[in-house]
């Protein structure tokens, strides 16, 4: 099954399943514990609700920000192994194009 990560009313990533395990673990573990409470808002549909999405378009800027730190940060790590692949680029472009980023 594939999955999906929500950035705005918009948009938002769709990937096969594979792709979309790697990517948001790969978040997932970027997160800090003082972080624990926006990651659990952001994965509640994937692990609360058993659907195959992860969403920030509900998090305000601070939330939304938060998401996208851990997500360059794992993207770099991919980046560094040669483990990245179309759908990695497409997640960092619509991050930075949303008005929440900082970049």
């Amino acid at each position: 099954m594939a999955g999906t990560i929500l950035i705005n009313e918009t948009g938002g990533v769709a990937l096969n399943s594979l792709g979309y395990q790697r990517i948001i673990e790969a978040i997932r573990e970027e997160f800090s514990e003082g972080e624990a409470d926006v990651r659990s808002a952001i994965y509640e549909g994937n692990d609360l609700a058993c659907m195959n999405f992860i969403s920030v378009k509900e998090q305000d800027a601070a939330g939304f920000q938060i998401f996208e730190r851990a997500a360059l940060a794992a993207y770099e790590k991919a980046e560094q192994h040669g483990q990245t692949f179309a759908e990695w680029d497409e997640l960092m472009a619509q991050l930075a194009a949303d008005t929440r980023s900082l970049r």
